[in-house]
Formats: C-alpha cells, sequence, structure tokens
C-alpha cells in the first residue's frame, strides 16, 4: 500500500517526502488557496491603483485554460442543440 500524506504548505519540501517514504502528496487545500490569494492580490491592487494588475496577453491566456477546463465548445454546442433558433 503506497505511503500517501495530506500537505498545505512549503514546510516539507517533495524531496523530503519523498526521502521520508511517501509515494503520494495530496495538496488539498492548494487551489482553493492560491485561487483566493490571487483575487485578494487582484481586488487589493484595484481598491490601492484602480487598476487589476492583470495584463492582457494573461488574461487571453487564462480565459482560455479556463475554456478549455470546462469544455466551453461542448456547452455552445448544447445550447446550439437545445435553443429555439431565430427565424
Amino acid at each position: 500500500m503506497p505511503f500517501l500524506v495530506i500537505s498545505g504548505d512549503d514546510d516539507v519540501s517533495v524531496q523530503e517526502y519523498e526521502e521520508l517514504g511517501y509515494q503520494i502528496i495530496i495538496y488539498a487545500p492548494t487551489p482553493v488557496i492560491t485561487a483566493v490569494a490571487g483575487l485578494e492580490r487582484a481586488y487589493t491592487s484595484l481598491r490601492e491603483t484602480g487598476l487589476t494588475g492583470i495584463r492582457e496577453a494573461n488574461i487571453t491566456k487564462w480565459m482560455a485554460k479556463v475554456e478549455e477546463l470546462i469544455d466551453l465548445p461542448a456547452y455552445y454546442r448544447i445550447e446550439a442543440e437545445t435553443t429555439e433558433q431565430e427565424r
């Protein structure tokens, strides 16, 4: 049975976990923590400077990633197949 650890911070590195014999490391809180940190940075910047601090190239890149992750084309296909068309 694999040796598993749940981690959420950088107190122990991946290499250190490997040396301790762990084969699986789960970073369960990491996605939520990084999302909240990003939101906080953007809104703090907006409040302090009037700008989000997000460059246009990054918006394009990350929106494309979001659309890929949620399979946006599939939603568009479903919408086209299930909504009334204008005549």
